[in-house]
């Protein structure tokens, strides 16, 4: 199950955020999800 978790976006990315979200036309909240997944899944290689 997913949870709901409230991010607080620095205002100089909510822009940029909000493009990317509707060239790929999906929700900001995919991006960030993606985002987080792949920040993880970096960290895990890193150790």
């Amino acid at each position: 199950m997913k949870k709901a978790v409230k991010l607080t976006i620095p205002p100089q990315y909510t822009d940029r955020l909000k493009a990317a979200a509707k060239a790929e036309g999906v929700s900001a909240a995919v991006i960030v999800e993606r985002a987080i997944r792949k920040s993880m899944k970096r960290r895990d290689e890193n150790g």
